[in-house]
């Protein structure tokens, strides 16, 4: 009979084991430095000029007729002229080049060990064992019983006045002496013949016989037997068996990687910057003068007047200024990677077999055995009976004559 059984096995697996190492890592920054530079501004002065005005002013008296003429006068200014000059400043810039490192890794690496273990291994035995089983056994014994069987039985008598009892009849003797009988003497049936030793007959008639016979009859007889059987028994015994054991150890590699890397260099580079210079000019301008000329009348005359007024000029100067700029540098800072790592364990996981075991059950046979039973039929027999005739027979009287 089949039966389920658990039993425990052990599975190895491996599951990521994080581990804390340092990694250095480089980060470019910028910090602000401040450059002095110098820009060039124009600022709008003011000089000390004359203007000439006029006061109108009416007055009599002899007047002076004016003519106004004018000279041509010479004067030297000046104008601003920009420059532009080239000046060398060193520019930082940055290249970037290939660095070659080295990181060093951990690896768990697995070597062979063989390891000597005991284990329960089961052993499977053979038991002799006995069941009880019931088995009936048929005994014959034989009933007597008793039939009618027919049999055919024959009758010898003459046909005369013989009696059949070996005596002659003799003469003066009545018909009830030692006639000739048919059938048994003084019997049911019997008629007188005549007397006659030559008339020989025989008579067939079925005669019924009780015939004793035996009827086997089978009695179940049921009796115990213990039969052994075998049963396949499991017994655990210690066994010693080698285990190959994966042990991890660890194994350091450089693991090389490269890096870029911002590498300052200062390059040359015109700037352009503009130089004030004052370039001289002639301006030649018309100076009007007064030609008096004295007449008398009244007049409305303006009298010229010089009066000062503040002329405005721009004068280009250098200005400085500081400029903020970020300069790159590199930091370093050393930062915890986790690392992944192969770790073995055991899964203990459930694992049903079929164990197959022995089991008593019982089983019904059907036996054939004889059984006698009285099955009616039909027999047609000859059944004797009587007949009244009226035969006719001569019958001899004595005859006086």
């Amino acid at each position: 009979m089949p039966k389920t059984v658990t039993d425990t096995v052990f599975d190895t697996k491996f599951r990521d084991v994080p581990r804390t190492e340092k990694e250095t890592r480089y980060h470019i920054r910028y910090r602000e430095e401040t450059e002095d530079r110098e820009r060039t501004e124009v600022e709008t002065q003011q000089r000390d000029d004359t203007e000439l005005a006029y006061d109108t002013k009416t007055e009599t008296r002899f007047t002076n007729e004016y003519e106004v003429k004018y000279r041509e006068e010479t004067e030297t200014k000046y104008n601003t002229v920009f420059d532009t000059k080239f000046r060398i400043e060193q520019e930082t810039k940055y290249r970037d080049e290939t660095e070659t490192r080295f990181n060093d890794q951990t690896e768990t690496k697995f070597r062979t060990e063989t390891v000597t273990k005991t284990r329960k291994v089961p052993k499977i035995i053979s038991e002799t064992l006995y069941r009880e089983e019931d088995n009936t056994d048929f005994v014959t014994s034989y009933e007597t019983r008793y039939r009618d069987v027919p049999v055919t039985r024959y009758q010898h008598y003459d046909h005369s006045n013989d009696s059949g009892d070996g005596k002659e009849s003799t003469e003066g003797h009545s018909h009830r002496g030692y006639h000739a009988q048919v059938g048994d003497y003084h019997g049911y049936g019997a008629y007188e013949t005549s007397d006659s030793s030559t008339d020989h007959m025989v008579h067939e008639y079925t005669d019924y016989v009780k015939e004793a016979y035996k009827v086997p009859i089978k009695t179940p007889v049921t009796s115990t037997k213990k039969i052994p059987y075998q049963v396949e028994k499991t017994i655990y015994v210690n066994e010693t068996y080698t285990e190959d054991k994966l042990v991890p150890y660890e194994v350091t590699n450089k693991i090389p990687y490269t890096v870029n890397k911002k590498v300052p260099f200062e390059v040359e580079k015109k700037v352009p910057y503009q130089v004030e210079r004052k370039v001289p000019f002639t301006v030649t301008t018309k100076v009007p003068f007064v030609v008096t000329h004295r007449v008398p009348y009244t007049v409305t005359t303006q009298i010229p007047r010089e009066e000062d007024i503040k002329v405005p000029f721009e004068v280009t100067k250098a200005v400085p200024y500081q400029v903020t700029k970020k300069v790159p540098y590199i930091e370093t800072e050393e930062v915890d990677v986790t690392v992944l790592e192969k770790e073995a364990f055991q899964v203990a996981r459930q694992v049903e077999r079929t164990v197959y075991e022995d089991e008593d059950f019982f089983v019904t046979l059907k036996v054939p055995y004889t059984e006698s039973r009285k099955v009616p039929y039909k027999v047609t027999v000859k059944v004797p009976f009587e007949v009244e005739e009226k035969v006719p027979r001569t019958v001899y009287e004595k005859e006086a004559f």
